[in-house]
């Protein structure tokens, strides 16, 4: 059956979904959101072949335990990038801003689907928020980016895809705005692609796996979309 956007209640199955009522992070057996990477460190982890000048906190690391990216209030769950102050830089390998990002690699994968966001996107010169897929498996590529953004051109998103076929490729769409409501419709594959986890998720190989969710915000100083040595992998 087509997904009908419009008349999702008939023509779909919700099998994911948070209203941010309250915030369930992964406690190490339990909990919906992981704030690390499955591949990061005890103490976090960053992507610096991105460029990028964050570390995303983890929220199971004892002496960063007073850092909180991540919070809820009335329905809202907010990521946010700050400074880090001199007293934690060691724990998170000298790195001076933290930041935060949140993905369902514990809780929650799918191949097929329908999946959006409603988000309200920072705006300033290095910020990067982002929207993404990336396998089940833990592989790469590919990769499904639902939407990025680019905080000194906060009227513009790219929507991009990364497969073992195509290296990159992504389109440009203008905004009105800041507050969003974005959506991917996967219903068959993306040749060279997987599906992939929420909050980030991306697609890889020929085969069809399932995949998890991904969103997160990280910060470079001069991050430009268009080549594949400048490739997009923001975080909400």
């Amino acid at each position: 059956m087509t997904i009908d956007p419009k008349n999702l209640s008939a023509t779909a199955t919700l099998t994911f979904s948070d209203e941010f009522n309250t915030l369930s992070l992964w406690n190490g057996t339990s909990g919906t959101w992981n704030t690390n990477y499955w591949w990061g460190q005890p103490n976090g982890s960053t992507l610096p072949g991105n460029g990028e000048q964050e570390w995303y906190i983890n929220n199971l690391y004892a002496p960063t335990s007073s850092v909180k990216p991540w919070t809820v209030s009335n329905g809202v769950m907010t990521l946010t990038a700050a400074p880090a102050s001199t007293s934690i830089q060691p724990y998170i390998n000298n790195y001076q801003y933290t930041s935060g990002m949140i993905q369902t690699y514990e809780s929650f994968t799918q191949q097929y689907g329908y999946f959006e966001i409603r988000a309200q996107l920072p705006a300033g010169q290095g910020v990067w928020p982002a929207f993404w897929l990336l396998p089940a498996n833990g592989t790469w590529p590919p990769e499904i980016d639902v939407f990025e953004v680019l905080g000194h051109d906060p009227t513009m998103l790219y929507t991009t895809m990364h497969t073992n076929v195509h290296r990159l490729s992504y389109v440009r769409r203008q905004l009105a705005g800041r507050l969003h409501h974005l959506v991917l419709r996967r219903e068959s594959g993306l040749q060279g692609c997987d599906s992939g986890r929420l909050a980030s998720a991306g697609l890889h190989d020929r085969q069809h796996h399932a995949g998890r969710i991904l969103a997160g915000q990280c910060q470079r100083h001069d991050a430009v979309p268009g080549r594949d040595e400048d490739r997009l992998h923001p975080r909400l």
